[in-house]
């Protein structure tokens, strides 16, 4: 799938004027969003907890997460980022999923999403509605 560029808005939910608006590659391919290391400190966000990730060579590194808001187009969202220690900023299927978009791939543009709203019930046995 092929990658493109999005207007990202990141702020500091403890200091929300402290807010950077810039381009981030969507990529839905990664699972969490990658914010800057540097970008975090200048917004004053700091590391909320340390996770394994498993890199493309098979070894288990730590990587850390941050919490700060993020919006796109009209939606925004409070969300874990992972740290980045280097410019690589993405933003990943985690939260375009939180956004409720999904990718166009076509267009390659983030568009609204048609989410489940299933229950328990409804999700694992929809049959057993219809044989009562």
């Amino acid at each position: 799938m092929a990658t493109f560029t999005a207007r990202l808005r990141v702020w500091n939910y403890e200091h929300p004027e402290a807010i950077e608006d810039f381009d981030v590659v969507v990529d839905p391919l990664v699972i969490f969003t990658r914010i800057s290391r540097e970008r975090l400190e200048r917004l004053g966000v700091q590391a909320v907890r340390r996770a394994p990730f498993r890199n493309s060579s098979g070894e288990t590194v730590e990587r850390e997460f941050a919490a700060l808001y993020l919006g796109v187009e009209d939606c925004s969202i409070l969300e874990n980022v992972v740290i980045a220690e280097d410019e690589n900023e993405v933003l990943g299927s985690h939260t375009i999923d939180g956004f409720g978009l999904k990718v166009d791939p076509v267009q390659r543009r983030l568009v609204p999403a048609i989410m489940w709203a299933l229950s328990g019930k409804d999700s694992h046995q929809p049959w057993l509605e219809a044989k009562r």
